[in-house]
């Protein structure tokens, strides 16, 4: 969904002011109606004379490029700029029915963007306060990246007691799934090199975990559901991140396919919880 705006609208500040809401209109209706999954956006606080902030949502290529080679780094057509003010990248009609502002790059501060939402007519009437900022990507994949325990390496000195190791292990699964699933949220806003980065170490990882599992004897029932699980998570990933590059408008994972994995999923889920209550009896 394209939103109808040029890098040349801003040079008149007070006529892209006047007609912010008129353009985020049709872009920001499709996403509130489920028409479109996500769309891109772009945002600068206080920039505007008064003290109003600056939102772009839709597809507005020369304004994307703006924001990411330039305003984002502090250098404005008018000069310096304050670099913290400014941030890109995707926004999502969440589960619970608000808005979701995946920060990619730059600052979104939170009572800076409460404030730009309210000067905006159209967001504030239609946004308000249902919105939310995630994280940025890019702190994700530097938290992903730096995580313990996931490392090639990590298996050094592994401990003589078999349940201490077993125990270690459960953990770095549980980070890792976790971890996977936030990778999988960035597939679209990150480059696709970075996420392969990660996933190949997350599988070498994973292959020391399983090779760390029968050092100390078979794998049980409950370790290899975990194992499983991860592994599944992977390969959910690897398919969202092929579909993205199957076509000419990139889009995530068809709802028949998520529901596969969802099911998938479920009977691991299901599994895990019947070997749990099991060893309890």
């Amino acid at each position: 969904m394209k939103m109808n705006l040029k890098a040349k609208d801003f040079a008149k500040k007070e006529e892209l002011q006047k007609s912010l809401s008129t353009l985020l209109k049709k872009p920001l209706m499709a996403l509130l109606s489920g028409k479109v999954e996500e769309l891109p956006f772009c945002y600068e606080a206080e920039y505007f004379d008064d003290g109003s902030g600056f939102m772009s949502i839709g597809v507005a290529k020369e304004v994307d490029k703006m924001f990411k080679t330039k305003r984002s780094k502090g250098q404005g057509t008018e000069g310096k700029i304050d670099k913290k003010k400014v941030a890109y990248g995707v926004c999502r009609l969440s589960e619970e029915g608000s808005i979701e502002f995946c920060v990619v790059g730059g600052m979104m501060k939170p009572m800076e963007a409460k404030k730009c939402i309210k000067s905006i007519p159209i967001l504030k009437k239609k946004v308000g306060d249902k919105y939310k900022i995630s994280k940025g990507i890019n702190e994700v994949l530097k938290e992903i990246g730096s995580t313990p325990g996931i490392l090639p390496d990590d298996n050094k000195g592994a401990s003589e007691d078999k349940n201490a190791n077993k125990a270690n292990r459960s953990l770095k699964l549980k980070k890792m799934n976790e971890n996977v699933g936030k990778m999988d949220k960035a597939v679209g806003s990150v480059p696709k090199e970075k996420l392969d980065a990660n996933i190949q170490k997350y599988e070498t990882a994973l292959a020391q975990l399983i090779n760390e599992a029968k050092a100390d004897g078979e794998i049980d029932p409950q370790e290899q559901a975990h194992i499983d699980e991860l592994q599944a998570g992977i390969d959910a990933l690897k398919a969202n991140i092929a579909k993205q590059e199957g076509g000419a408008n990139p889009q995530k994972l068809t709802p028949e396919r998520k529901e596969k994995i969802k099911q998938n999923m479920d009977k691991i889920k299901a599994r895990l919880e019947a070997i749990t209550k099991k060893i309890r009896l």
